[in-house]
């Protein structure tokens, strides 16, 4: 199971290296607007897409996955 951070108005930190989780293909910071949004994004066994450019969420700054695996990362 994914472990699920801490719902914060206004931005995400990555889960592996802590830095504000922005998308790498797009470059905008995650954010989520409700407690309920936020807690979809994160259920075991599902893709992450970003909210802004819906390719599979991908850290900028340490290039982790947020998917089952690494096939599912789209380029």
């Amino acid at each position: 199971m994914r472990p699920k951070p801490k719902f914060t108005p206004g931005g995400l930190r990555c889960l592996y290296c802590e830095k504000p989780l922005s998308c790498a293909i797009c470059g905008k910071l995650v954010a989520f607007r409700t407690q309920q949004e936020h807690d979809a994004f994160f259920e075991p066994e599902s893709v992450v897409r970003c909210p802004y450019c819906n390719h599979t969420l991908r850290c900028r700054y340490c290039g982790a996955v947020y998917a089952g695996t690494d096939e599912e990362y789209e380029a």
